[in-house]
């Protein structure tokens, strides 16, 4: 998708998660946290 800049240089249409996705990547690192916590706990 080409990019919408207007004359000052900002980017009017950033594709959708351009940036990522940083809450969903700290929820699943917390989920492989704990689940290695529980493995660790158990065995």
């Amino acid at each position: 998708v080409p990019l919408d800049v207007d004359e000052f240089g900002a980017v009017r249409n950033w594709p959708p998660r351009f940036f990522g996705d940083a809450m969903g990547e700290a929820r699943e690192q917390a989920r492989a946290r704990a689940q290695r916590l529980r493995e660790a706990a158990s065995g």
